[in-house]
């Protein structure tokens, strides 16, 4: 009898370890959300938004390419990650903006 008892408990006890580790890795499955970003592109491969915050542009395509704008405004689409206290960007579109004199 006890020893059905134990072996019952440590049933439960293993399914309700792997259902956690199932809903866990689960939310690690869903992707970040893009995120519109308006700034100044630096020459430091980064782009300051109007608050002040700073995002690492990551290297892609388009990452590379928005680095040929630098000083200018642009609006930015892409995906921010923070790691460590720093934001990246992995840009996905953006657009130049034209400053109003």
């Amino acid at each position: 009898m006890k020893k059905r008892m134990f072996t019952g408990l440590m049933c439960l006890a293993m399914i309700a370890f792997l259902s956690a580790v199932a809903v866990a890795s689960e939310e690690a499955i869903i992707p970040p959300e893009e995120s519109i970003i308006v700034g100044t592109i630096m020459g430091d491969n980064q782009i300051v938004d109007q608050d002040g915050q700073s995002y690492v542009i990551k290297q892609n395509k388009q990452g590379d390419d928005i680095l040929e704008f630098v000083g200018k405004k642009a609006q930015i689409k892409g995906t921010v990650l923070e790691a460590d206290g720093k934001k990246t960007i992995e840009i996905v579109s953006y657009e130049l903006i034209e400053e109003q004199k």
